[in-house]
Order: C-alpha cells, then sequence, then structure tokens
C-alpha cells in the first residue's frame, strides 16, 4: 500500500479503479493493525488494474482529513469515480476488509 498525498487522491480517484483509502496517524497503534491487515488484503487480491490501496496519513493531509470530516483514525474509504461508497471508522480485520470491497462493489454495480 503506497503513501499518497491529498493530490495524488484526487488523480487516483478521477479514475475508473476502486480506491480503498486508509487514514491514519503517526502515533495511532490500531492504524498500525489496520496497516497490517490493508497489506495483507491487498497481496491476496492483487488486481492493481480495477483495485487500488492507498494511505494518507491525516498530519501531512491536514485540508482533504477536514473536507471528508475525518474524525477517528483509522479511517478506511471506499471511493469510485471520486464519490465515497462506503466508511469505516475503526480497526477492522482482514475478513472485513474483504467483505467491505466485496459488499460496495456488489452494492454499487461496479464491474469487477
Amino acid at each position: 500500500m503506497k503513501v499518497i498525498t491529498e493530490q495524488q487522491l484526487q488523480d487516483t480517484n478521477s479514475g475508473k479503479k476502486v480506491v480503498v483509502a486508509l487514514f491514519t496517524q503517526e502515533h495511532c497503534f490500531p492504524c498500525g493493525c489496520m496497516k497490517t491487515a490493508m497489506g495483507k488484503v491487498e497481496e491476496s487480491l492483487k488486481r492493481p488494474d480495477v483495485l487500488e490501496f492507498v494511505e494518507l496519513p491525516t498530519e501531512q493531509n491536514e485540508n482533504i482529513s477536514e473536507s471528508l470530516t475525518i474524525e477517528y483514525s483509522p479511517t478506511m474509504i471506499i471511493f469510485y469515480e471520486g464519490k465515497e461508497l462506503a466508511r469505516t471508522e475503526r480497526a477492522i480485520t482482514v475478513k472485513e476488509i474483504k467483505n467491505a470491497i466485496a459488499n460496495t462493489i456488489a452494492e454499487n454495480k461496479i464491474d469487477f
């Protein structure tokens, strides 16, 4: 999972990929757990043509954190075509991340 900036998120969101963005804070133990879990999900799915995993540290990306109302860390947001489709505001397991992605894709009828 690559660490990106607000501008890079906007660029990434302009395409036809499902973007799974993790908003973190530096000294946040649950954020570290969530990064590990997301890394495992990214490795198991390996669909870079249609699915991208990114991390945005909130301290370095305060504008987007405010505009998206990121109040908790970690926060996972699933985007498609620049629109927020789903949000989780806590650390979740590998299985829960996979389920969130699958449910979001199914509910929004995204070709995957």
